[in-house]
């Protein structure tokens, strides 16, 4: 019996770790399928773990991988349904999770599941904060740097919050005094997050003090640029950063907004909107300063024009109607467009990796060009036509001698017989 059940815990033990190796091997395909990109595939493989998931956590990992790549396939629904399953199997697992299901919901839904993400996140804090005796700190159970990404994350936590109040939630009676004070929290919990300044400039504008915005606005700018130029794990999303150079433009800090909007443009130079964002702040500029005045307008329309040259592939009537009126206005104070236009064709064009005269050559010139390769191709097949036709005319004539010839042969004997039937009748005896 002993010798029974030792054998049967072996077979047993060995099946469970066949099971694991083969949980984990998938978990890592799938992971590895998603930072592919190729969320459908991982999708599959991720719906193969739910078996072999042997405990509450295991499955919890599956359902929050589920949720991050439906909802990368755009199905909001099926995404909260998965992140809401992992919750129920694990609910004190994972702030994360949690803050997905706030971004998937609105209103009251969505700042109910931040606050419970909030609340997580900062146990989790207290767990890494060293606790001190006798006026000295215990041994650090974590680093340095793990604590400050999650104050990070908690203070971005708070903006979140923050902007809801700005957004979703800003007809609540209570709305502004429920924004600033969670935006104090997040510069408080991680001051140098320029995502509480940014909002912060955001609410004093709207509360019409204008002066405390500029200063937000300022030192967000700052630190943003900063962190940009360290290449710092602190920089905000790219749509943060465009809409602190929107609110630095409509604050009229027009040299900061077009520093900024410069920045976002190297880095990502496909948006439309970017370039006549850049060319308003540097127009503005202009009739601000006199200074670099020139050279700011001619920037200004090198930029619009490349917004309207985007805008053919991608139109957009009101934004195109913005863009020609501020080049109508650049030039009339004189600015030469034609010399920005044509700057800007060699700029494409070098950009594509072409030359200036492979990008000016028009669809009417290929065309001649075709049409005139496709005449002298048939000139040619004429000319051969010809030739060939000489030559079976030269044989034709060759053999129509030697027919003459043969048949004057023929007339000569029958000529022959008839003069002498005599022979012809021996001839035929002898046949």
């Amino acid at each position: 019996m002993r010798a029974g059940r030792a054998l049967y815990e072996k077979m047993h033990g060995s099946h469970n770790a066949r099971s694991v190796n083969e949980f984990d091997e998938k978990m890592g395909l799938g992971e590895w399928l998603m930072i592919q990109g190729d969320y459908a595939k991982c999708r599959e493989v991720l719906l193969q773990c739910i078996e072999l998931a042997s405990s509450p956590e295991e499955q919890a990992q599956v359902y929050d991988s589920l949720g991050q790549a439906v909802q990368s396939l755009g199905d909001v629904e099926q995404a909260k349904q998965y992140f809401l399953e992992a919750n129920e199997v694990d609910p004190d697992g994972s702030y994360e999770r949690l803050l997905s299901l706030a971004q998937l919901h609105e209103g009251y839904d969505s700042l109910e599941y931040y606050h419970k993400g909030l609340d997580l996140a900062l146990s989790n804090l207290e767990l890494l904060t060293p606790k001190k005796k006798k006026g000295k700190a215990h041994k650090d159970p974590a680093s340095k740097a793990e604590r400050a990404e999650l104050r990070y994350t908690i203070s971005n936590i708070y903006c979140s919050i923050a902007d809801l109040y700005l957004t979703d939630l800003c007809d609540e009676e209570n709305a502004e005094r429920e924004c600033e004070n969670a935006l104090k929290q997040a510069v408080m919990m991680c001051p140098n997050n320029s995502e509480g300044y940014r909002l912060l400039a955001s609410l004093k504008l709207i509360q019409k003090h204008k002066e405390q915005a500029c200063q937000y606005a300022l030192q967000a700018h700052k630190m943003v640029l900063k962190a940009m130029e360290n290449q710092s794990s602190n920089i905000p999303e790219f749509s943060a950063r465009a809409d602190l150079a929107k609110l630095l433009l409509e604050l009229n800090l027009c040299e900061e907004a077009s520093e900024l909007f410069e920045a976002l443009i190297d880095e990502v130079p496909i948006y439309i909107e970017l370039w006549y964002y850049a060319a308003v702040a540097l127009i503005n500029l202009a009739s601000e300063k006199e200074e670099g005045r020139t050279e700011n307008c001619y920037t200004a329309a090198h930029h619009l024009l490349r917004a309207r040259k985007m805008l053919e592939s991608d139109p957009d009537e009101e934004l195109l109607a913005s863009v020609n009126g501020q080049l109508e206005s650049l030039a009339a104070i004189g600015v030469d467009l034609e010399r920005a236009e044509a700057e800007l064709t060699v700029e494409l064009a070098e950009e594509a990796g072409q030359t200036i005269e492979e990008v000016k050559i028009s669809d009417a010139e290929i065309l001649a060009i075709a049409a005139e390769n496709e005449r002298e191709l048939e000139e040619l097949e004429a000319q051969k036509a010809q030739e060939s036709e000489e030559e079976v005319y030269d044989s034709d004539d060759d053999e129509d001698g030697d027919e003459e010839d043969l048949m004057d042969d023929a007339d000569g004997e029958e000529a022959e017989e008839e003069e002498d039937p005599e022979r012809g009748v021996e001839m035929k005896d002898h046949m």
